[in-house]
């Protein structure tokens, strides 16, 4: 990767983390004030739309009882979607030894994928029984499928040449796998990361409220079936509360640890970073498509 290549990489994290820590408060308090003035201004009743006054007495109000709920939904999400990451690096890894596993795999991978699998969240039910285990199933089966593919491109992100000049000099696959091809991965893995918060919470979420006597879910249920319109969107703002404080956790991380980029130039080709990719040079088949 060449330098000019690094900064860019570097400048476009502390645009996006500016951004983050900059505007995204300004951004979400003109949100809240224009809520506020819209519901007194129009004289919108409580059931309806609560206003963000409103919300934040009911959630200082009911402050223990939320986080006991936050605290269940947190847990069950978590352990589903590290379950998801370890089970997509271990796929990821075994396509990357083996490329008739890969060959077979992928197929199902990509329509595996395409399944809405929070649907199974009853059925899940029935089987694990009420509680933890069917939300954290729920959580494993919404990441482990965008994890696996994302981690798996992001072991194969290396251009061909960088593999063939390790290759040369007498690295073995372990070696190249463990310098090479991990450290191009963690961008990838952050992204896997950053994506697996918001859908693991959302999995979870929603499977309990098909059989839970904890969470979020559980406790967004129980309040809308008072009409409890306050209450639902209580515990719905402290659920969006823990997916930004999570992102932004990732995305500082990310930027303090990672300098260099998650996509590498499609050029395989073995020329120097300031040269113009052999691609617009005619010579294609140095290149991979």
């Amino acid at each position: 990767m060449g330098t000019n290549q690094g900064h860019a990489f570097n400048s476009s994290y502390k645009r996006r983390t500016s951004t983050w820590l900059g505007r995204g408060p300004l951004q979400v308090a003109a949100l809240l004030l224009s809520w506020e003035f819209f519901v007194r201004t129009f004289h919108i009743r409580p059931s309806i739309l609560p206003s963000p006054t409103r919300l934040l007495l009911e959630i200082w109000r009911q402050a223990p009882e939320l986080l006991r709920h936050a605290f269940a939904t947190a847990t069950a999400s978590s352990e589903g979607m590290v379950l998801a990451l370890a089970a997509g690096f271990a796929y990821a890894t075994m396509t990357v030894f083996s490329n008739r596993a890969a060959e077979i795999s992928g197929p199902v991978i990509s329509v595996l994928q395409r399944i809405p699998w929070i649907v199974f969240a009853p059925l899940l039910v029935v089987w694990l029984g009420y509680g933890k285990p069917p939300a954290a199933a729920v959580a494993f089966l919404m990441c482990f499928f965008p994890c696996a593919v994302l981690l798996q491109a992001g072991l194969r992100s290396m251009p061909v040449g960088t593999l063939e000049i390790a290759d040369s000099m007498g690295a073995g696959r372990a070696a190249i796998f463990r310098k090479i091809r991990l450290p191009a991965c963690i961008p990838f893995f952050t992204s896997a990361l950053r994506l697996s918060v918001s859908i693991s919470f959302a999995g979870a979420t929603v499977a309990e409220f098909v059989g839970s006597d904890a969470g979020i879910g559980y406790l967004m249920q129980y309040a809308g079936s008072r009409a409890d319109t306050t209450g639902v969107f209580a515990a719905l703002s402290l659920l969006i509360l823990m997916v930004l404080i999570l992102d932004l956790v990732i995305l500082l991380c990310e930027r303090i640890c990672i300098h260099w980029p998650a996509t590498i130039p499609p050029c395989t080709g073995i020329h120097r970073p300031e040269q113009p990719c052999p691609v617009n040079s005619g010579r294609a088949s140095q290149c991979r498509p």
